[in-house]
């Protein structure tokens, strides 16, 4: 009976504690994070191995339900309904779902937190129901649902078939075996058949940073990129390398509208030619697998000719430009094995002009110790789609050694549980 009463008696005290809990905004990234890790070393321990197998086995039902609620509108609409909620007979109208079929998935979705039920027949939207209704969330759970979770279920029987070895060859890799295609996973995705992909893919991206700390605030922008930079208004600034959509560059300026120089956008043909029109950059089709083109030149465009002024500037025959001041790369490297990832970099390295010219890489770096879900579920994406990986310190420093750079610094945001790495020719 004590023992009874001690877990009564702890239960209610943690349940008033999510009461208690200051706001987010508030509270400390670390402190945050830290706490998170203690629910969840609690919640472990409490689970016998029933529960331990309903929660991995059953783990893709969150997927699954949470895109059907996307596809029917249920989260928008019990987000925009209010503290109030809605019954569940108005929820069947309004998204045109049968009731009986709506409450089973309502009943699940209360579970998971995604919604609260305020009644038998009456819910309404919960912190999290927020999350699930921006574009970027729904894109990804369609992105997961269609594509990705696709290859993690062929995973198994890949890694069989290949006695376990690390896929390291990105076109026979888990992607190739799934969809069964001799295609990189971004050239598969790229097929007119995958549209849908494509475009769930790069509105997920656009929307990557949400409820995480941003590059632009916590990386020192002015002393790294912006100051010793040729202030020249025709010197190109910023080139992101393979920066699909440029919303980066878009940041970028926004937060730092008097960035001198040109920003340029370098990405395939695919993605280029749906890229909005825009004044901020300039989109241009390379291949990163090719020479970079923007480089240390006397005036000479990307076509070779000279760069003469119509009004007859004598003295800009005498100068030469250095190239970029950043070659930016986000998300890039991660895409690609040691080989490619190389020769990417040999690439811009022979284009950079050494004593101004950087390499900017906007990437996870994986602790050796203490990852977290983040980076560990990454890296595992990694594999699966790309035959590829997230990179630890070690591992950064090899592959930029071997293509001739040397880092710089390395700097992480525990929020954004993402890195900057500086790096400039050896």
């Amino acid at each position: 009976m004590a023992q009874v009463q001690r877990a009564s008696s702890l239960e209610q005290e943690i349940e008033s504690l999510t009461t208690r809990l200051p706001d987010l905004a508030s509270l400390d990234p670390i402190e945050r994070q830290g706490l998170q890790k203690a629910v969840q070393k609690l919640g472990l321990a409490l689970e016998t191995s029933g529960d331990t197998f309903q929660r991995i086995a059953f783990s893709p039902l969150q997927l699954v339900v949470a895109r059907i609620g996307v596809d029917v509108g249920l989260f928008k609409i019990l987000d925009s309904a209010g503290p109030k909620g809605r019954g569940l007979n108005e929820l069947a109208e309004d998204t045109k779902t049968d009731p009986v079929l709506l409450s089973r998935l309502l009943r699940y979705l209360v579970v998971t937190g995604a919604i609260q039920a305020l009644d038998k027949t009456h819910y309404a939207a919960t912190s999290v129901t927020k999350s699930l209704c921006n574009p970027g969330s729904e894109a990804g759970f369609k992105l997961y649902c269609d594509f990705q979770s696709l290859v993690f279920l062929k995973l198994p029987a890949y890694l069989a078939k290949t006695a376990y070895r690390n896929p390291a060859n990105g076109l026979n890799g888990p992607l190739q075996y799934t969809f069964d295609t001799t295609l990189h996973g971004f050239a598969w995705i790229m097929q007119p058949e995958n549209v849908e992909v494509f475009k769930n893919f790069n509105t997920w991206l656009a929307g990557s940073h949400d409820g995480r700390a941003d590059w632009l605030e916590w990386f020192p922008v002015k002393e790294e990129i912006i100051d010793g930079s040729n202030q020249d208004r025709e010197a190109v600034a910023v080139v992101d390398v393979g920066g699909s959509f440029g919303h980066e560059l878009l940041r970028l300026k926004k937060k730092f509208p008097n960035l001198p120089g040109r920003l340029i956008l370098q990405d395939l043909t695919g993605t280029i030619n749906n890229v909005p029109e825009t004044t901020v950059f300039k989109p241009t089709v390379h291949d990163f697998f090719e020479p970079q083109p923007v480089k240390g030149t006397s005036l000479a465009n990307s076509s070779g000719r000279r760069d003469f002024r119509p009004y007859g500037h004598l003295t800009d025959l005498f100068k030469t430009r250095p190239g970029a001041r950043v070659y930016y790369l986000r998300n890039v490297l991660h895409d690609w094995n040691d080989d490619k990832a190389k020769l990417i970099l040999e690439n811009i390295v022979s284009a950079m002009k050494k004593g101004y010219s950087k390499i900017i890489i906007n990437e996870m770096v994986v602790p050796d110790t203490g990852a977290g879900w983040t980076e560990t579920q990454w890296d595992l994406t990694m594999m699966a789609s790309t035959s590829s990986m997230e990179r630890t310190q070690q591992q950064w420093h090899d592959l930029l050694t071997t293509a001739g750079l040397k880092i710089v610094k390395i700097w992480t945001n525990v929020t954004a549980i993402e890195s900057i790495i500086e790096a400039v020719p050896a």
